[in-house]
């Protein structure tokens, strides 16, 4: 929200605001109560008899009677800022460096007494006043009693843990009954495991047998073929036993035809010609290889009678049959819980369905455990898994009895003596560290003192005096934008006293980048702000007085 206009009532005037920066002069006391109450009024609710003209989220809303209630409350903030009154708790700044200079010599004096008190400082002392304490404690003899003691308190707990297990099974009741069904059926099998192994193996023994005839009888059949001359033999036969020429014929066959002739009878198997004649006829296989064949089919006859009776005693066995009808009734009470496709390992997927739950007594053996290690002074890793923490005591109680077993005899005395200069040297170095702690803290005290001087006395940097007003109005601007993401318009009131006429002009810059955020009203008669105004032109700032148009430039 953006002011434009604001009518101040009757006998009072109107006041032209510019979106930005306006910078309002020559009010009188009423006027600027009356503008003040105006602006907190927009911005906070209250002002639902505001007459004027603001721009809010990009449209122009004259205000009437009872527009004012709904653009606020923008903010909780008080949006008027009195800005003489911002840096008047500041430290003069002759006051400042006389103190600063004292800081820094008394900085310089606490160096110097902490490199003296650093001779006392031993930091294994505590550690060795400890160790002549429970060397004193053992050589009285009262630390091996107690350690004892501990010990044989700590082996208690870890037997009450080791007493119990860890987990236990939990089956739910539909599971328990079909586990128990599919262990039922598994001692039935191995009881019959014996018997059934012996009718598979007749079973597996006759098909391997069956197998072998068949393929005996495929290689008979193979051999059983009849033995017949190609054509160029039988040709050449003929012609032997029928010459063609005439001489020939009347002088007969030489030696080496007849070798001839009777190598190609003999191939074929017969005596004469006449025979393979006879054989060319009606060819048959050898009378050998026909017997081979015989032998075959007989054998597989009998092969397959006995695989069929081998798997008829199977099918028709009666305790193959009630297993078959058992595993059935466990299949289907099985598909229930796990699905139609039940898994190849039944037995494996049932024991997945049984829960494993931690057993109670054991964790409250083992937190017992726990609590006594920590009550008997035991160190006990923070990290530790829960399982390891009884291995982790055994360890502990078997290093003791070691220590124990060990143990060298002290003589109490010298002990005590060594006990009482550790204990001094002990108490002279907590004495220091109390010392040194104090001066540490005087030091971060002294730092943040020397800071707060060196911020109030720093000179020559441009906007010195500017800079409170600067800060408090970015600060106000920062906490408006995180309250409300619209912008809200500032009351600036007063003479800015405090700021020299050299920096009027950053001053007026900074407010410039503020008022992009929100909108900046200066009620001030300061003439160097209102000549700022003017010269800068409308698009940047406003230069205005009640009841007439802003002069600018």
């Amino acid at each position: 929200m953006r002011i434009l206009r604001l009518d101040l009532g009757d006998g009072i005037g109107t006041v032209d605001l510019h979106p930005f920066i306006s910078v309002l002069h020559d009010l009188d006391a009423l006027q600027a109560n009356t503008l003040v109450s105006a602006v907190r009024g927009l911005v906070n609710g209250s002002g639902s008899r505001v007459r004027g003209l603001i721009e809010n989220d990009g449209h122009l809303v004259e205000l009437g009677e009872l527009t004012g209630q709904s653009i606020g409350p923008l903010t909780t903030e008080d949006v008027v800022v009195e800005v003489d009154r911002i840096g008047s708790g500041q430290i003069r700044p002759d006051v400042a460096l006389a103190e600063l200079d004292q800081l820094r010599r008394r900085a310089e004096i606490d160096a110097v007494l902490v490199e003296e008190i650093r001779a006392d400082l031993e930091p294994s002392i505590a550690a060795w006043v400890y160790q002549l304490q429970q060397q004193l404690e053992d050589a009285n003899g009262g630390r091996s009693s107690m350690m004892k003691a501990k010990m044989a308190r700590a082996s208690e707990c870890v037997a009450a843990v080791e007493r119990e297990p860890v987990s236990f099974t939990e089956v739910p009741e539909p599971i328990r009954d079909l586990i128990g069904g599919w262990e039922s059926y598994s001692r039935a099998r191995a009881d019959a495991s014996e018997h059934l192994d012996g009718l598979g193996r007749r079973v597996q023994q006759a098909e391997s047998t069956l197998a072998h005839a068949m393929q005996q009888l495929a290689e008979a059949q193979q051999k059983a073929k009849p033995i017949l001359l190609s054509a160029i033999e039988d040709s050449r036969l003929e012609e032997l036993v029928h010459p063609s020429d005439r001489k020939r014929r009347a002088k007969g066959l030489t030696d080496a035809e007849e070798a001839e002739l009777a190598e190609l009878l003999q191939k074929v198997g017969m005596p004469s010609y006449t025979a393979h004649a006879l054989h060319r006829l009606s060819p048959t296989p050898p009378t050998d290889q026909l017997v081979l064949l015989d032998q075959a089919k007989q054998r597989l006859a009998e092969a397959h009678s006995e695989a069929e009776a081998a798997r008829a005693a199977l099918e028709s066995d009666s305790t193959a049959a009630a297993l078959e009808f058992q595993f059935d009734d466990v299949k289907a009470e099985a598909r229930r819980h796990l699905g139609p496709m039940l898994p190849s390992d039944l037995g494996a997927a049932l024991s997945e369905l049984v829960i494993q739950v931690e057993n109670p007594a054991w964790l409250d053996n083992l937190r017992t455990l726990y609590e006594r290690m920590l009550q008997e002074g035991i160190d006990v890793p923070e990290d530790i898994e829960p399982e390891r923490l009884t291995s982790f005591a055994s360890q502990w109680i078997a290093e003791m009895n070691a220590q124990l077993a060990n143990h060298e005899v002290v003589d109490p005395a010298v002990v005590a003596a060594d006990l009482a200069l550790a204990e001094r040297d002990f108490a002279r170095h907590a004495r220091a560290m109390i010392r040194i702690d104090q001066l540490e803290a005087q030091a971060v005290a002294s730092a943040a003192r020397v800071a707060e001087l060196e911020a109030s006395t720093a000179v020559g940097h441009r906007g010195g005096a500017a800079c409170p007003v600067i800060e408090t109005l970015t600060e106000l601007g920062n906490r408006l934008r995180g309250q409300n993401s619209r912008s809200v318009s500032i009351v600036l009131t007063g003479e800015f006293e405090a700021v020299p006429d050299a920096e009027i002009e950053f001053l007026m810059g900074q407010l410039e980048g503020l008022a992009q955020q929100h909108q900046l009203i200066l009620a001030t008669s300061r003439t160097e702000i209102t000549a700022w105004a003017a010269s800068v032109g409308l698009r940047r700032a406003l230069r205005s007085t009640p009841s007439r148009v802003a002069e600018g430039q």
